[in-house]
């Protein structure tokens, strides 16, 4: 019997620095990006010289492994059953940090920040709101007993 579970599908979603709404990557010009605010759907023009991070590139420090932040989407889609999460304007950083560490029990507390830990709650709701990034995956461990039983 196959189990499911909700993964994040963040590939041509991109953050760039001074724009606080997350981007979906539309084309390459030769200048730069165009992209699309996820929530407006206006067109962006994204220099060559502006900073962009591309979610799918993004990790959060473990104690013992970086966590990519597709499955850190996952896990809070998990707990807040594929809601929003609670707005960071309505928890102190001390609560914003212990509801992170229920998400990520085993996050690095001394390199990832509390800037870090709002962002990563913003993006969430941000693609949570906009019903984007959300597929259906088998977990790794199902994809190997679907292999063991085909053979």
């Amino acid at each position: 019997m196959e189990r499911t579970t909700a993964a994040f599908n963040v590939e041509g979603i991109i953050s760039v620095a001074g724009k606080s709404e997350l981007l979906k990557m539309l084309a390459k010009s030769r200048t730069g990006l165009i992209a699309e605010g996820l929530s407006t759907a206006k067109r962006f023009p994204i220099s060559a010289h502006q900073s962009v991070s591309a979610l799918s590139e993004i990790a959060i420090y473990a104690l013992d492994r970086e966590v990519p932040l597709k499955e850190v989407f996952a896990s809070m889609f998990n707990k807040y059953e594929g809601q929003q999460a609670p707005s960071v304007k309505n928890l102190d950083n001390h609560d914003l940090r212990a509801d992170f560490e229920t998400i990520l029990p085993d996050f690095d507390q001394e390199r990832v920040y509390i800037s870090d830990i709002k962002k990563v709650y913003s993006w969430y709701n941000q693609l949570v709101a906009a019903g984007l990034g959300l597929e259906e995956s088998k977990t790794e461990a199902d994809a190997a007993e679907t292999e063991e039983n085909a053979q």
